[in-house]
């Protein structure tokens, strides 16, 4: 079977719109979604794409990049489906390739977070979820009350 080669054209068209693709359909506003773009991902071409394009978002410190990548990646109403390790009757994150994806994402930047650090900061991520989506409805409904007046 002819194989084509990497450096041609055609092989970064596809790359361009695999990446494409994939970015169009973040951030994920389901659960279904998370699952979609978990078999996007499984390709390495694709996951590797995602890995580079998450290391590239830039932040002051890793903590900082942690919630920049999963503000991207979902909304606080998928966040809070899920918790690192699955407790409280949520999700595991932890299973995902999503999960792997950020902390590889995190460690291209600085390589010298561990995948300790950047879980614990993932989980406090997920875990503030509710409250955010709380404040977020809170806002909007002062806001609407506001141009009533």
């Amino acid at each position: 079977m002819y194989k084509r080669k990497r450096s041609s054209t055609w092989y970064r068209r596809v790359k361009r719109e695999t990446e494409q693709f994939v970015f169009d359909q973040i951030p994920i506003t389901t659960p279904d979604g998370l699952a979609y773009i978990e078999s996007l991902i499984a390709e390495k071409t694709s996951f590797n794409l995602l890995l580079t394009d998450f290391s590239r978002l830039g932040a002051a410190n890793y903590k900082e990049l942690i919630r920049r990548i999963m503000r991207q990646l979902m909304t606080d109403s998928v966040a809070k489906l899920y918790s690192v390790h699955g407790h409280k009757g949520k999700t595991s994150f932890s299973k995902t390739t999503c999960f792997r994806a950020v902390i590889g994402a995190v460690q291209i930047h600085n390589r010298n977070v561990t995948s300790k650090d950047v879980e614990l900061v993932m989980g406090q991520w997920l875990a503030k979820a509710s409250e955010r989506l709380k404040k977020t409805s809170l806002e909007e409904t002062n806001r609407n009350g506001n141009d009533l007046e």
